[in-house]
């Protein structure tokens, strides 16, 4: 970010709104925007840090090619107008207005050069309670907004919304929770009186998530580390490392808790699809084991990888058709699911790769619910998915498994492997 570019107009012209009431729970309305990268011309990034026990600061990131740029006045400069505005809820289910404000800012173009923008701002957000935030980004030159919700984790202190992370080479604020190998980062925390963290090292296997309609029981997660070490913080709350082993790390304020804040290393161009393995892996939602087997175990995987489009489309054109959305879907997949798993080995992965973006969502705080179709109608598809307890993410969902899904999933299989998108 180019602080001298960034103006901020109105830090919060003061709570607007105490204590309201919203014309409709958030959980009875249609969500299925926030799945919907390819509709939407922002892509904001938010990140939470609680500072006190009555503040917590909020980190953002977008792209200034996500904005449009226009004149003001006289003035022959190009000129991105946009807003956060703000509010804090009980919950998905409770209409109960805390607290609502804006923030307006600006940001001046350079050329038509695009450029990371970022920076934070701060609520008044006391502990003792979760909550849940929603912020809407506004364009205001464009007058478009997407919605983002958050939930705000302030019932008790230690877990991951009290430790932020930044890069370490330009300390600039960072906006997501996984690193190439070797790559330096710093780690801060707002904790008083912490000296050290534990960190504990996981590396593991795990499943491709079973189809929709398999009923078999997954494996249990064995919460033993495969090593532990301790890292010292300096005065002021923070130390830079890296990570030399893929896996995930569980920085926790003492040996005994299981709250903290986890970064993972999967790989160096995680979330991207540009390895031989990042597109051959994904295939496995569309072949045989003996299939899959068949390729794993070729000399040239790339070529695998490249005559199984060939075979499913045809054609070069419909082939790189078919490349193209599914690899962007396996890409969207692992910006809006990944957990302690790659996002697309999630089980809303595997729905959202093969089915892709649903056309209804209701979310809960503890579930959401996808509709394929119209609703209430007797061909429409309904998948729920769980939320799970996971002491190294909030990210992580469990699908309602049934047979009722084994000819739907099929079906879809099969029409990818026609040359279709489905």
């Amino acid at each position: 970010m180019m602080k001298s570019k960034l103006l901020y107009l109105i830090l919060a012209a003061g709570l607007m709104l105490t204590q309201c009431r919203t014309p409709a729970r958030i959980s009875h309305q249609n969500l299925s925007f926030i799945y919907q990268q390819d509709n939407q011309n922002i892509h904001p990034h938010f990140v939470t840090y609680h500072i006190s026990d009555s503040l917590t600061r909020i980190f953002y990131k977008l792209n200034s090619s996500d904005l449009l740029y226009s004149k003001k006045g006289g003035d022959n400069h190009y000129i991105a107008r946009f807003a956060f505005h703000c509010t804090l809820y009980d919950s998905y289910e409770y209409e109960l207005i805390h607290d609502s404000t804006t923030i307006y800012l600006e940001h001046t173009g350079d050329n038509g050069i695009s450029q990371r923008i970022s920076g934070s701002f701060d609520l008044p957000v006391k502990d003792g309670r979760n909550y849940l935030l929603e912020i809407k980004c506004h364009d205001i030159n464009r007058n478009e907004k997407v919605i983002n919700y958050i939930d705000i984790k302030k019932e008790k202190p230690g877990n991951r919304q009290y430790f932020y992370l930044k890069s370490g080479e330009n300390a600039q604020p960072l906006v997501r929770n996984y690193f190439a190998l070797n790559e330096p980062f710093t780690l801060e925390t707002s904790l008083k009186g912490i000296k050290e963290l534990t960190v504990r090292y996981y590396q593991r296997e795990f499943d491709l998530p079973a189809p929709p309609f398999s009923t078999a029981v997954s494996k249990s997660f064995n919460y033993s580390a495969d090593s532990t070490f301790v890292l010292e913080l300096d005065e002021n709350g923070q130390l830079t490392t890296s990570l030399n082993k893929t896996g995930f790390y569980h920085f926790l304020m003492d040996s005994t808790s299981r709250e903290g804040l986890t970064v993972y290393a999967f790989g160096d161009h995680f979330p991207k699809v540009t390895t031989v393995p990042s597109m051959l892996h994904p295939l496995r939602y569309l072949t045989t084991q003996q299939e899959y087997d068949h390729m794993e175990n070729e000399a040239n995987k790339q070529e695998a990888v490249d005559e199984f489009w060939r075979s499913s489309g045809g054609s070069d054109d419909k082939s790189r058709d078919l490349i193209r959305k599914y690899y962007t879907r396996v890409e969207q997949a692992n910006d809006y699911f990944t957990s302690y798993l790659e996002g697309w080995k999630t089980d809303r992965g595997l729905v959202y790769v093969i089915f892709g973006q649903p056309n209804v969502i209701y979310k809960t705080s503890n579930s959401e619910s996808w509709v394929y179709g119209e609703e209430h109608n007797a061909l429409s598809m309904q998948f729920t998915f769980v939320k799970v307890n996971n002491p190294f993410t909030d990210n992580d969902y469990s699908m309602n498994r049934s047979p009722i899904y084994k000819n739907s999933w099929y079906r879809a299989v099969d029409t990818w492997r026609q040359g279709r998108i489905y």
